[in-house]
């Protein structure tokens, strides 16, 4: 079986802002999947007060989206001056018994199975590190300057720039919603295999989501320089605690 792809657009986001967007783009793909007895509920945003998604509603499907959120966090590479990027991946699959070699019974040994990927959705994300930096420095030179117009000045093209990034954030984040819901939506079903109904988990389809070359799982330390950026920041923002 063919494993389809879907690429989504390139997400840009202020390290303040990827949990939210990143929760609601993960929350959207696994409902538009999620053919099992859900009860739908409707989720805002705080840092993107104009968009909502819908969950299935799901305690363990929201604790592996968190789990994966965390995992993106530590495997954060620089793609530029005070840029991290990465990707996040949403697997389908069916689990099928391994078929023994030429056919050959092995006897004593137990049945396993083996993951058929169906269908997978690639998220790549750019985070700015750069932006509430930038809004400290301005602070300080205003405080070091004491000159009203100045600040009034400084402030106004600050405030500029803060919304400027919040449009152009929240603009990436619904066009990767809505393409979301297009290509799930989309007349081409020949690759979900058929679902089985004596399934008693809400999510139907099997599922993980997972990150490109993650270092966690090889053992290699995941307290790199770029997650502590992104956690502590000069104002000592910690990002996971929300």
């Amino acid at each position: 079986m063919n494993t389809l792809q879907h690429f989504l657009p390139e997400l840009e986001v202020d390290r303040s802002q990827v949990k939210e967007a990143l929760k609601a783009i993960l929350h959207t793909i696994l409902f538009c999947r999620s053919l099992g007895p859900v009860t739908p509920v409707d989720q805002t945003l705080l840092r993107f007060p104009n968009i909502t998604y819908t969950s299935c509603g799901v305690r363990e499907v929201s604790a592996n989206i968190n789990t994966a959120i965390e995992s993106f966090f530590s495997n954060l590479q620089m793609v530029g001056p005070n840029l991290g990027g990465g990707q996040l991946w949403i697997s389908f699959y069916e689990k099928r018994n391994k078929k023994s070699l030429f056919g050959l019974g092995l006897g004593m040994q137990q049945p396993s199975n083996e993951k058929i990927y169906w269908e997978q959705w690639i998220i790549p994300v750019v985070v700015n590190l750069d932006a509430e930096k930038q809004s400290v420095k301005q602070s300080i030179v205003k405080a070091e300057e004491g000159l009203e117009n100045v600040k009034n000045e400084e402030d106004s093209v600050e405030d500029y720039q803060k919304r400027r990034r919040r449009e152009l954030a929240e603009s990436h984040l619904r066009r990767c919603l809505l393409q979301v819901v297009k290509l799930s939506t989309a007349n081409k079903a020949n690759h979900i295999p058929p679902v089985d109904l004596n399934r008693e988990n809400p999510m139907l389809f099997h599922y993980e989501i997972s990150v490109p070359n993650d270092q966690t799982k090889s053992g290699r330390s995941s307290e790199n320089w770029i997650q502590k950026v992104i956690f502590n920041g000069p104002d000592k923002f910690n990002l996971m605690s929300l």
